[in-house]
C-alpha cells in the first residue's frame, strides 16, 4: 500500500518480535516511550495501555499500534492475564492524514489475518535460518498494510529522529534500570566512551542518565507502593536500589514523602 506522501511499507526495519504474558511475580508496569513504532496483538486475557492522562481496554484479537515518542505501557490483572505478540518497527509513521496524528490506533482483527503472519515471524526470528530478516520485514510489511487496510490510516513522514546513540543509551536504561547500574557498565555494555554517553544522552534529552536511571526506578517503586503489597525493603529490591535506607533517602529526596506515607496516601 502507498500512502498519499509517497511512502511505502516496503522500507520498514524490523527491530524486535517476541511474545509475552502477565506474570503477577515479575510484571511491574513502567512508563516508557520508543523512537519506533511498536504493534501489540493481544492474544489471550485481559488488560489495557496506559498512557499519560488516560487508557485503552485490550481484549483477545485486539491490536494496537503506538506511534513513536509516545508514553505508554501494558497493564493486566493475574485473573484474566495478558498474553500478546509485540512488534517494533522503524522508519514509518501512522497517521489520519499529515495534519492529524494519533498517539496511538486500535482495531479489532475479528478476521484473525494478522496473528497468523506474527506467528509466522516468531518462527523465523526463533529458527534464525538463511535469509531470516529479509523474511520478517517482508511479513512486517504484509502485517502493516493489512492493519492500514483495516483502519483507513496510512503512513506519513517520519518525525525528527533523536540521535540514534541517544535512543540506544535510552533504550538501554529502559531494559535495565533495575539492575545495577554504573557509567563504566554503560560504556562496556554499549560500546561508547562513558563521557560521549553524558553528552549524546544530556543532548537528545536533557538530562543525564544516572538521573535519568533514578527517575525510572521512582516511578517504578511508586507503582508498586500503590499497586502492591510487597514490603518497603522488597520494593527497593525490585527497582534497582542498593539498600532500602538509601530508597528511603532518594524517595523522600523526589518526592517530599516517605515510601510508607507515599503508600498511605494512595491506598
Amino acid at each position: 500500500m502507498v500512502a498519499p506522501s509517497g511512502l511505502t511499507t516496503e522500507t520498514l526495519s524490523v527491530i524486535y518480535i517476541r511474545e509475552s504474558e502477565y506474570s503477577e511475580q515479575d510484571w511491574h508496569s513502567t512508563m516508557h516511550s520508543h523512537y519506533f513504532t511498536e504493534m501489540l496483538y493481544v492474544t489471550a486475557g485481559e488488560g489495557a495501555m496506559q498512557f499519560d492522562d488516560h487508557r485503552e481496554i485490550l481484549t483477545a484479537n485486539s491490536v494496537i499500534v503506538v506511534n513513536p515518542y509516545v508514553r505508554h505501557t501494558e497493564v493486566s490483572t493475574a485473573d484474566k492475564p495478558l498474553s500478546y505478540i509485540v512488534l517494533g518497527v522503524d522508519d514509518i509513521r501512522l497517521a489520519k492524514d499529515e495534519m492529524l496524528v494519533e498517539n496511538f490506533y486500535l482495531f479489532t482483527d475479528h478476521s484473525k489475518e494478522i496473528l497468523p503472519l506474527l506467528n509466522l515471524m516468531l518462527v523465523e526470528d526463533q529458527r534464525q535460518l538463511q535469509g531470516y530478516e529479509r523474511v520478517k520485514r517482508q511479513l512486517a510489511s504484509v502485517v502493516v498494510q493489512l492493519f492500514l487496510r483495516a483502519t483507513e490510516i496510512h503512513l506519513v513522514s517520519p518525525v525528527d529522529r533523536v540521535p540514534r546513540d541517544g535512543q540506544l543509551v535510552k533504550a538501554y536504561l529502559d531494559a535495565h534500570f533495575k539492575e545495577r547500574l554504573s557509567l563504566e557498565s554503560l560504556s562496556k555494555a554499549l560500546h561508547f566512551d562513558k563521557f560521549y554517553i553524558i553528552h549524546v544522552f544530556k543532548k537528545a534529552f536533557n538530562d543525564t542518565p544516572m538521573n535519568y536511571v533514578t527517575r525510572q526506578r521512582i516511578e517504578a517503586s511508586q507503582d508498586l507502593l500503590r499497586n502492591t503489597d510487597y514490603a518497603i525493603g522488597q520494593i527497593a529490591m525490585i527497582t534497582g536500589f542498593e539498600s532500602q535506607s538509601y530508597f528511603n533517602q532518594i524517595f523522600r529526596a523526589k518526592t517530599q514523602m516517605s515510601p510508607s506515607a507515599f503508600r498511605q496516601a494512595h491506598k
